[in-house]
């Protein structure tokens, strides 16, 4: 995907669309699902030029949490039930919101970073990059599209 970009709306619609999609009821699918969606959102982390940033981070932003809240309650500890590990998922997203992420990962990211879980190091450099890209476009702002036309 990162030799295509920029994708047109309608392209990133269609992958943020999958993986929104929740798991199938297949046990033989829901592995397949899981890899392609971890392969879409690292995908997306690689993209330049992403219109519709925002509509992505949010899209990430769920699939995340809701990825994360899968191991907790207290169900969930006692039942041990045999739903499908999505660690995978939850690691792509921390990794590309790293990337394209804005100051509204961090909370979630820190919240991450703060727990005891094996994805807290990589969350917190996840909001590590985000403050460090954020502080480098204040040093220096991205180009503006804009051409100087000289007069002679």
């Amino acid at each position: 995907l990162g030799d295509l970009s920029p994708l047109k709306d309608a392209s990133v619609e269609q992958i943020l669309n999958i993986i929104k999609t929740e798991l199938p009821e297949e046990i033989e699918e829901v592995e397949k699902h899981i890899r392609r969606v971890s392969q879409l959102i690292t995908s997306l982390g690689v993209l330049k030029g992403l219109r519709n940033l925002a509509e992505v981070e949010d899209t990430l932003l769920e699939v995340a949490q809701k990825a994360s809240e899968q191991k907790k309650g207290i169900f969930r500890r006692l039942k041990k039930t045999s739903a499908p590990d999505q660690t995978t998922i939850l690691s792509a997203a921390i990794t590309t919101l790293g990337k394209i992420g804005t100051p509204k990962s961090e909370a979630f990211l820190t919240k991450l970073a703060g727990s005891n879980i094996p994805h807290a190091a990589p969350a917190q450099e996840a909001v590590d990059n985000i403050r460090l890209r954020f502080a480098n476009q204040e040093i220096n702002p991205p180009e503006q599209d804009n051409v100087k036309v000289s007069s002679n």
